[in-house]
């Protein structure tokens, strides 16, 4: 199983509503894609240490394969059109399952 985790903050000058669009349009966007599970829209608190990012966005797909349909699908490439503009610093991680 491989996890694609997508770590951000918004710009300063991203409205509530931008932000409420992007994460509108990830849920009805980007689940929409085959291959896409366990999609997952979150903020952060502080639990151990102040948190770096405040939103997270993760997902996870059953292999390489339905990765690369994610990453190159038009769906994706429209979610990212709405995005970008928003995002601020962020961090972008893709991480396959230990096996064992």
């Amino acid at each position: 199983m491989i996890r694609h985790i997508v770590l951000f903050n918004t710009k300063p000058e991203a409205s509530e509503a931008d932000v409420a669009a992007v994460i509108e349009s990830a849920k009805g966007t980007l689940t929409r894609i085959p291959g896409v599970r366990n999609l997952g829209i979150s903020t952060s608190f502080e639990a151990v240490q102040p948190p770096r990012y405040r939103y997270g966005l993760t997902m996870e797909f059953a292999d390489d394969a339905a990765l690369r349909v994610y990453l190159d699908h038009p769906l994706h490439q429209e979610f990212r059109a709405l995005f970008y503009p928003v995002r601020g610093d962020f961090l972008v991680t893709t991480l396959r399952e230990v096996a064992g």
